[in-house]
């Protein structure tokens, strides 16, 4: 290394004036002189500041968190793990899936059938429900783990007990007009956690308003 322009004993002052740094020294004869050192400093880039004007809004960068890994394909495999119901009665939909009003809410779909037609399970599970319920008439619910639960109305009679184990697409009960029904039909019903939902969003080709062949 070299030696300093100025002996170091004649250094008096070093000031920092805005982003350069200066030396002053003072020389045999009391002059002064000073000296930039802004090369040797390693100074950021500044941030652009704002003009202070009146009436001009601030705002501090957002920072927009990306989804946690792993959190979209868990629900996805969720959705693919729910396996499509079975129609359980061959027929047309009379009456759709509403949440409405008092009026207007059907909390399932009605289909359409001939008095004594089979009446099949949905999906595996198992009979928690079976019995007169009232307007309902002639009833069976179906627990199919997760959350999931079939109700099936209007039975004019039930082939399985309480407790009993079915299989998808076992009969279960015959078609009739049990309790406050106007005509002989289904009324099914999806529970997902106790909560209604639209059965034709689960069952196989429920986009369709007439049911499919088994």
């Amino acid at each position: 290394m070299g030696s300093p322009p100025f002996p170091r004993s004649q250094i008096v002052l070093r000031l920092v004036l805005g982003l350069s740094m200066f030396q002053f020294f003072c020389g045999p004869r009391g002059e002064m002189s000073a000296r930039p050192m802004s090369e040797n400093l390693r100074v950021k880039e500044p941030v652009p500041a704002s003009s202070g004007k009146p009436g001009e809004e601030l705002s501090a960068p957002v920072h927009r968190p990306s989804a946690i890994p792993g959190t979209t394909q868990r629900a996805s495999k969720r959705m693919r793990a729910t396996p499509p119901f079975a129609w359980p009665l061959k027929g047309r939909v009379t009456c759709g899936f509403s949440l409405g009003g008092r009026k207007r809410r059907h909390e399932g779909i009605d289909i359409d059938g001939e008095l004594g037609q089979t009446i099949r399970a949905a999906a595996a599970g198992t009979v928690v429900l079976a019995g007169m319920e009232g307007r309902y008439g002639n009833a069976l619910l179906i627990d199919h783990g997760r959350g999931l639960s079939t109700y099936y109305a209007h039975a004019s009679r039930l082939l399985v007990r309480l407790g009993d184990r079915v299989e998808q697409g076992e009969p279960i009960a015959q078609v009739g007009r049990s309790g406050n029904a106007r005509g002989t039909h289904l009324h099914f019903e999806v529970r997902r956690h106790d909560r209604p939902v639209n059965p034709l969003s689960l069952l196989r080709g429920g986009a369709v308003l007439t049911a499919a062949s088994h």
